[in-house]
Protein backbone atom coordinates (compact mmCIF):
# COMPACT_ATOMS: atom_id res chain seq x y z
CA UNK A 1 0.00 0.00 0.00
CA UNK A 2 2.86 2.53 0.85
CA UNK A 3 3.95 1.70 -2.79
CA UNK A 4 0.96 3.62 -3.87
CA UNK A 5 0.36 6.33 -1.30
CA UNK A 6 3.93 7.22 -1.84
CA UNK A 7 5.38 6.62 1.22
CA UNK A 8 7.27 3.71 0.42
CA UNK A 9 10.92 5.64 1.29
CA UNK A 10 9.35 5.74 5.39
CA UNK A 11 9.08 1.91 5.26
CA UNK A 12 12.39 1.01 3.10
CA UNK A 13 14.98 0.72 6.86
CA UNK A 14 12.03 -1.06 8.51
CA UNK A 15 11.36 -3.65 5.71
CA UNK A 16 15.23 -3.96 4.80
CA UNK A 17 15.62 -5.50 8.12
CA UNK A 18 13.88 -8.26 6.76
CA UNK A 19 14.12 -8.18 3.28
CA UNK A 20 17.97 -7.92 3.52
CA UNK A 21 18.39 -11.71 5.17
CA UNK A 22 19.64 -14.24 3.16
CA UNK A 23 16.91 -16.39 1.75
CA UNK A 24 17.53 -20.42 3.56
CA UNK A 25 17.21 -21.73 0.11
CA UNK A 26 16.87 -20.51 -3.10
CA UNK A 27 13.83 -21.01 -4.78
CA UNK A 28 11.43 -19.92 -1.44
CA UNK A 29 8.87 -17.23 -1.13
CA UNK A 30 11.42 -15.08 0.06
CA UNK A 31 13.35 -14.88 -3.15
CA UNK A 32 9.62 -13.41 -4.82
CA UNK A 33 9.68 -11.24 -1.87
CA UNK A 34 13.27 -9.87 -2.36
CA UNK A 35 12.48 -9.42 -6.20
CA UNK A 36 9.08 -7.33 -5.29
CA UNK A 37 11.60 -5.37 -3.00
CA UNK A 38 13.80 -4.81 -5.35
CA UNK A 39 11.07 -3.98 -8.13
CA UNK A 40 9.64 -1.06 -5.72
CA UNK A 41 12.86 0.52 -5.24
CA UNK A 42 13.27 0.69 -9.06
CA UNK A 43 16.31 -2.05 -9.29
CA UNK A 44 14.94 -3.88 -11.81
CA UNK A 45 17.69 -6.17 -12.98
CA UNK A 46 17.89 -7.15 -9.54
CA UNK A 47 14.48 -7.79 -9.32
CA UNK A 48 14.63 -10.45 -12.17
CA UNK A 49 17.60 -12.24 -11.07
CA UNK A 50 15.85 -12.43 -7.70
CA UNK A 51 12.65 -13.94 -9.79
CA UNK A 52 13.99 -16.28 -11.51
CA UNK A 53 15.56 -18.15 -9.25
CA UNK A 54 12.17 -19.11 -8.26
CA UNK A 55 11.53 -19.95 -11.37
CA UNK A 56 14.83 -21.88 -11.92
CA UNK A 57 13.43 -24.15 -8.88
CA UNK A 58 10.92 -25.32 -10.76
CA UNK A 59 8.28 -23.51 -8.09
CA UNK A 60 8.64 -26.70 -5.97
CA UNK A 61 9.89 -25.37 -3.20
CA UNK A 62 6.88 -23.16 -2.06
CA UNK A 63 4.33 -25.37 -3.91
CA UNK A 64 2.39 -26.18 -0.60
CA UNK A 65 3.16 -23.11 0.94
CA UNK A 66 0.17 -20.87 1.57
CA UNK A 67 2.10 -17.73 0.59
CA UNK A 68 2.36 -19.15 -2.87
CA UNK A 69 -0.49 -16.84 -4.24
CA UNK A 70 1.56 -13.66 -3.03
CA UNK A 71 4.48 -15.18 -3.95
CA UNK A 72 3.02 -15.55 -7.35
CA UNK A 73 1.56 -12.19 -7.43
CA UNK A 74 5.06 -10.38 -6.75
CA UNK A 75 6.62 -12.14 -9.44
CA UNK A 76 4.01 -11.78 -12.19
CA UNK A 77 4.47 -7.61 -11.47
CA UNK A 78 8.38 -7.97 -11.40
CA UNK A 79 7.36 -9.92 -15.04
CA UNK A 80 5.47 -7.09 -15.87
CA UNK A 81 7.63 -4.22 -15.19
CA UNK A 82 10.78 -5.63 -16.39
CA UNK A 83 8.88 -6.42 -19.85
CA UNK A 84 10.48 -9.95 -19.35
CA UNK A 85 7.99 -11.96 -21.91
CA UNK A 86 9.81 -15.58 -21.17
CA UNK A 87 9.36 -14.48 -17.01
CA UNK A 88 5.55 -13.98 -18.10
CA UNK A 89 5.30 -16.72 -19.65
CA UNK A 90 6.62 -19.11 -17.16
CA UNK A 91 4.77 -17.72 -14.41
CA UNK A 92 1.21 -17.63 -15.66
CA UNK A 93 0.20 -21.27 -15.89
CA UNK A 94 1.29 -21.17 -12.23
CA UNK A 95 -0.95 -18.44 -11.39
CA UNK A 96 -3.55 -19.08 -13.85
CA UNK A 97 -3.99 -23.01 -11.66
CA UNK A 98 -5.12 -20.72 -8.89
CA UNK A 99 -8.68 -19.99 -11.18
CA UNK A 100 -8.35 -16.22 -9.73
CA UNK A 101 -8.87 -17.31 -6.24
CA UNK A 102 -6.47 -16.05 -3.73
CA UNK A 103 -7.03 -17.29 0.38
CA UNK A 104 -8.84 -14.71 1.89
CA UNK A 105 -5.81 -13.09 3.85
CA UNK A 106 -3.70 -12.65 0.45
CA UNK A 107 -6.66 -10.54 -0.63
CA UNK A 108 -5.84 -7.66 1.27
CA UNK A 109 -2.32 -7.83 0.13
CA UNK A 110 -3.06 -8.21 -3.43
CA UNK A 111 -6.33 -8.38 -4.16
CA UNK A 112 -7.63 -11.12 -6.66
CA UNK A 113 -5.03 -12.97 -9.25
CA UNK A 114 -7.02 -12.47 -12.46
CA UNK A 115 -5.64 -8.64 -12.02
CA UNK A 116 -2.03 -10.20 -12.69
CA UNK A 117 -3.02 -12.81 -15.01
CA UNK A 118 -4.00 -9.61 -17.32
CA UNK A 119 -1.31 -8.17 -16.59
CA UNK A 120 0.65 -11.14 -17.87
CA UNK A 121 -1.50 -11.70 -20.89
CA UNK A 122 -0.49 -8.10 -21.98
CA UNK A 123 2.91 -8.86 -21.65
CA UNK A 124 2.65 -11.69 -23.95
CA UNK A 125 0.82 -10.00 -26.42
CA UNK A 126 -2.53 -11.72 -25.42
CA UNK A 127 -4.70 -8.47 -25.04
CA UNK A 128 -7.90 -10.30 -25.81
CA UNK A 129 -7.40 -12.62 -23.03
CA UNK A 130 -6.10 -9.83 -20.73
CA UNK A 131 -9.64 -7.81 -21.22
CA UNK A 132 -11.55 -10.97 -19.97
CA UNK A 133 -9.15 -11.65 -16.98
CA UNK A 134 -9.24 -7.98 -15.89
CA UNK A 135 -13.14 -7.74 -15.90
CA UNK A 136 -12.94 -10.82 -13.67
CA UNK A 137 -10.56 -9.32 -11.76
CA UNK A 138 -12.74 -6.39 -11.58
CA UNK A 139 -15.90 -8.02 -10.21
CA UNK A 140 -13.99 -9.80 -7.94
CA UNK A 141 -12.10 -6.95 -6.48
CA UNK A 142 -15.52 -5.14 -6.02
CA UNK A 143 -16.26 -7.75 -3.35
CA UNK A 144 -14.34 -4.98 -1.45
CA UNK A 145 -15.97 -1.70 -1.77
CA UNK A 146 -14.24 1.29 -3.48
CA UNK A 147 -10.55 -0.80 -2.26
CA UNK A 148 -6.93 0.05 -3.92
CA UNK A 149 -7.19 -3.20 -6.11
CA UNK A 150 -10.61 -2.20 -7.87
CA UNK A 151 -8.92 1.20 -8.39
CA UNK A 152 -5.68 -0.51 -10.05
CA UNK A 153 -7.20 -3.01 -11.87
CA UNK A 154 -9.38 -0.10 -13.59
CA UNK A 155 -6.11 1.60 -14.53
CA UNK A 156 -4.63 -1.24 -15.31
CA UNK A 157 -7.52 -2.27 -17.83
CA UNK A 158 -7.50 1.57 -19.17
CA UNK A 159 -3.68 1.34 -19.97
CA UNK A 160 -4.80 -2.03 -22.26
CA UNK A 161 -7.65 -0.31 -23.85
CA UNK A 162 -5.40 2.88 -24.68
CA UNK A 163 -2.74 0.52 -25.95
CA UNK A 164 -5.46 -1.47 -28.29
CA UNK A 165 -6.54 2.20 -29.18
CA UNK A 166 -3.74 2.66 -31.47
CA UNK A 167 -4.39 -0.87 -33.36
CA UNK A 168 -8.37 -0.66 -33.60
CA UNK A 169 -9.33 2.86 -32.66
CA UNK A 170 -12.25 1.76 -30.84
CA UNK A 171 -14.49 4.63 -30.04
CA UNK A 172 -16.44 2.76 -27.28
CA UNK A 173 -13.06 1.70 -26.13
CA UNK A 174 -11.64 5.20 -25.78
CA UNK A 175 -14.91 6.37 -23.33
CA UNK A 176 -14.45 3.16 -21.38
CA UNK A 177 -10.44 3.71 -20.86
CA UNK A 178 -11.52 7.59 -19.73
CA UNK A 179 -14.02 6.30 -17.45
CA UNK A 180 -11.73 3.91 -15.96
CA UNK A 181 -9.59 5.98 -15.58
CA UNK A 182 -11.57 8.49 -14.03
CA UNK A 183 -13.32 5.96 -11.50
CA UNK A 184 -9.78 4.53 -10.49
CA UNK A 185 -8.46 8.53 -9.51
CA UNK A 186 -11.93 8.86 -7.79
CA UNK A 187 -11.15 5.93 -5.46
CA UNK A 188 -7.45 6.58 -5.43
CA UNK A 189 -8.10 9.77 -3.94
CA UNK A 190 -10.54 8.25 -1.23
CA UNK A 191 -7.89 6.40 -0.50
CA UNK A 192 -5.11 8.75 -0.40
CA UNK A 193 -3.13 6.45 -2.98
CA UNK A 194 -1.25 9.23 -4.49
CA UNK A 195 0.65 7.47 -7.07
CA UNK A 196 -2.32 6.07 -8.65
CA UNK A 197 -3.76 9.48 -8.83
CA UNK A 198 -1.16 11.00 -10.61
CA UNK A 199 -1.06 8.14 -12.89
CA UNK A 200 -4.33 9.24 -13.75
CA UNK A 201 -4.40 12.23 -14.25
CA UNK A 202 -1.59 12.10 -16.10
CA UNK A 203 -3.31 9.76 -18.66
CA UNK A 204 -6.41 11.66 -18.54
CA UNK A 205 -4.48 15.01 -19.71
CA UNK A 206 -3.11 12.58 -22.32
CA UNK A 207 -5.92 12.99 -24.52
CA UNK A 208 -7.05 8.89 -24.03
CA UNK A 209 -8.08 8.51 -27.27
CA UNK A 210 -6.25 10.54 -29.23
CA UNK A 211 -4.04 8.10 -30.38
CA UNK A 212 -7.00 6.13 -32.15
CA UNK A 213 -6.37 8.89 -34.80
CA UNK A 214 -2.52 8.65 -35.35
CA UNK A 215 -0.55 5.60 -36.57
CA UNK A 216 2.62 5.52 -35.41
CA UNK A 217 6.02 5.07 -37.24
CA UNK A 218 8.39 1.98 -37.36
CA UNK A 219 6.18 0.40 -34.54
CA UNK A 220 6.87 2.47 -31.78
CA UNK A 221 4.35 2.07 -29.02
CA UNK A 222 2.49 4.90 -27.62
CA UNK A 223 4.97 5.32 -24.56
CA UNK A 224 7.97 5.01 -26.58
CA UNK A 225 6.67 7.56 -28.53
CA UNK A 226 6.03 10.00 -25.52
CA UNK A 227 9.18 9.35 -23.88
CA UNK A 228 11.29 9.71 -27.28
CA UNK A 229 9.36 13.08 -27.81
CA UNK A 230 10.34 14.02 -23.73
CA UNK A 231 13.92 13.72 -24.79
CA UNK A 232 13.66 15.73 -27.80
CA UNK A 233 12.01 18.36 -25.61
CA UNK A 234 15.69 18.16 -22.86
CA UNK A 235 14.13 16.28 -20.47
CA UNK A 236 16.40 13.87 -18.61
CA UNK A 237 16.15 10.14 -17.40
CA UNK A 238 15.02 10.71 -14.39
CA UNK A 239 12.81 13.96 -15.84
CA UNK A 240 11.03 11.58 -17.26
CA UNK A 241 10.12 9.02 -15.30
CA UNK A 242 8.72 11.80 -12.62
CA UNK A 243 6.52 13.21 -15.13
CA UNK A 244 5.16 10.02 -16.18
CA UNK A 245 4.86 8.16 -12.99
CA UNK A 246 7.50 5.91 -13.76
CA UNK A 247 10.88 3.90 -12.65
CA UNK A 248 14.06 5.58 -13.81
CA UNK A 249 14.31 1.68 -14.65
CA UNK A 250 11.57 1.37 -16.44
CA UNK A 251 12.06 4.63 -18.64
CA UNK A 252 15.71 3.29 -19.61
CA UNK A 253 13.97 0.04 -20.73
CA UNK A 254 11.78 2.22 -23.28
CA UNK A 255 14.97 4.49 -24.49
CA UNK A 256 16.74 1.08 -25.24
CA UNK A 257 13.59 -0.37 -27.12
CA UNK A 258 12.92 3.28 -28.98
CA UNK A 259 16.20 3.78 -30.19
CA UNK A 260 16.87 0.09 -31.99
CA UNK A 261 13.33 0.39 -33.46
CA UNK A 262 14.36 3.98 -35.13
CA UNK A 263 17.76 3.27 -35.33
CA UNK A 264 18.87 6.05 -32.91
CA UNK A 265 22.42 6.07 -31.41
CA UNK A 266 21.99 8.39 -28.90
CA UNK A 267 19.42 11.19 -28.08
CA UNK A 268 20.69 13.59 -30.38
CA UNK A 269 19.49 11.31 -33.24
CA UNK A 270 16.48 10.49 -31.48
CA UNK A 271 15.71 13.93 -31.47
CA UNK A 272 16.17 14.68 -35.41
CA UNK A 273 13.76 11.39 -35.43
CA UNK A 274 11.04 13.21 -33.47
CA UNK A 275 11.18 16.29 -35.76
CA UNK A 276 11.59 14.65 -38.84
CA UNK A 277 8.84 12.36 -37.83
CA UNK A 278 6.91 14.97 -36.69
CA UNK A 279 6.06 13.07 -33.44
CA UNK A 280 6.25 16.80 -31.63
CA UNK A 281 3.35 17.85 -32.93
CA UNK A 282 1.72 14.84 -30.20
CA UNK A 283 1.40 11.17 -30.35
Amino acid sequence: LARHDGTIGQLRERLRTVWDQPPPVEGTTLDADRAFRHLIEGDIDDAVSDAYRVIDSGFTRFEMDQDRPGALAMMAEVAFEAGDVEMGQAVYPELRALNGIVPSPMKGFFGSTWRHLGLLSRLVGEPERAREEFGRALEANGGFGPSIWTGLTQADYADLLTDLLTEVGDPDDAEHARELYRTAAEIAERQGAAVLVERCRVALAGDVGAVARVELPDGLTRREAEIIRLIARGMTNNEIAAELVLSVRTVERHVTNAYGKIGARGRADATAYVLKAGLEAGT
